[in-house]
């Protein structure tokens, strides 16, 4: 009888055990971080940073879910991948949803608007939030991602055109704005048409979905642009289909890689610079670009999320817009343009944040 309450006892304290960590775990306030791209995209990594830099001393459940809609930007993959979201939102009824860029709120988090248990934590979003229904909703709040475009046209005057500002009647630079059709650069197009670049800047916007018609607008802004400003490209279709079709009305799912297209726009921009308005455009080969701050986005959706799992309603925490900027740049950038000058601060900004390229190998 001794024995076998000897064997029992440590069976009981085991079982015991994991009960006890079974309950503590499900007690734990739960937290689901849901991104509308995929992992190895360099926007969505500086976000998961800025994510873990808060909630790591947090005793929170978290989870990590990738939509994957950069790669696959049909509308058809995107409403599938909506249905996987909230299939395992409803499963595991996280207390909070820190939902990244503009397709999660669009195929997942609208559905979640004024749930009496599941708030939503947005981020890295571009449309206005009414555009989702966020200002009918008591249960979100979140931080917009605004390009930082006083920075972009100050830097364009400053850096590359410096003679401009000193001239009282010189001509305005002309910029062209290049980019694909993707979600995220039809919000980024709106906001710009509403930015004052005039009278130092004239700004022309177009927007293609194929690599011949970019590399079509590449050419013509190489010719006749001062500068030309780069913003989304990572969505291009070949120039026909596997059936011989209009790309631009095809649903397949075929895209130029993108640093084929960067290293081609490179190499036949020789006449102008190029600017990229994208976080990943230097990795992918460019030479200088800026972007809102992605760490930045993640660290301000944590902290609010924090607030809210600790009791506060979000309808209590205003929205709020990016405030920092990040700054890339490729040593190779002094070879092509050896004649400009980039400021200290901005060197010094790119190296802190790990955004200094010293070789065309990075």
């Amino acid at each position: 009888m001794v024995n076998h309450l000897n064997r029992l006892i440590p069976l009981l304290f085991i079982f015991g055990f994991i009960a006890y960590t079974l309950i503590a775990v499900q007690n734990k306030p739960r937290v689901l971080v849901l991104h509308s791209y995929h992992i190895g995209y360099s926007w969505t990594d500086r976000v998961n940073i800025g994510i873990a830099q808060v909630l790591k001393d947090e005793a929170f459940s978290v989870r990590y879910h990738y939509m994957d809609t950069k790669r696959h930007s049909g509308s058809g993959f995107k409403s599938r991948a909506g249905t996987r979201a909230q299939k395992l939102i409803d499963s595991w009824e996280p207390h909070v949803i820190i939902a990244v860029d503009d397709n999660a709120q669009k195929y997942v988090t609208k559905h979640y608007l004024n749930h009496p248990k599941i708030n939503v934590v947005f981020s890295g979003v571009n449309a206005k939030p009414e555009a989702y229904g966020f200002d009918q909703a008591d249960n979100v709040t979140g931080i917009l991602e605004r390009r930082p475009l006083p920075i972009v046209k100050e830097s364009i005057l400053k850096i590359f055109f410096p003679d401009s500002i000193n001239i009282a009647d010189s001509n305005p630079v002309d910029v062209v704005f290049i980019t694909d059709n993707s979600t995220t650069s039809k919000l980024n197009i709106e906001l710009i048409k509403q930015y004052t670049w005039a009278p130092e800047i004239n700004l022309d916007i177009i927007k293609v979905c194929s690599y011949k018609q970019w590399q079509e607008a590449v050419l013509l802004a190489n010719q006749q642009s001062d500068l030309i400003l780069l913003n989304g490209y990572k969505t291009l279709v070949p120039a026909k289909d596997a059936e011989g079709k209009d790309p631009c009305n095809s649903k397949g799912k075929d895209r130029v890689a993108v640093k084929e297209v960067i290293k081609w726009t490179q190499e036949n921009t020789a006449n102008v610079p190029v600017l990229g308005f994208s976080s990943s455009y230097v990795n992918d080969g460019g030479q200088i670009a800026f972007s809102a701050s992605p760490v930045e986005q993640g660290h301000v959706a944590s902290e609010m999320a924090i607030q809210i799992i600790h009791g506060k309603r979000p309808s209590e925490l205003p929205i709020e817009s990016a405030k920092q900027f990040t700054f890339y740049m490729r040593e190779s950038l002094f070879e092509r343009y050896p004649d400009i000058e980039i400021p200290f601060v901005y060197k010094a900004l790119a190296r802190a944040t790990g955004n200094y390229y010293e070789s065309d190998k990075k």
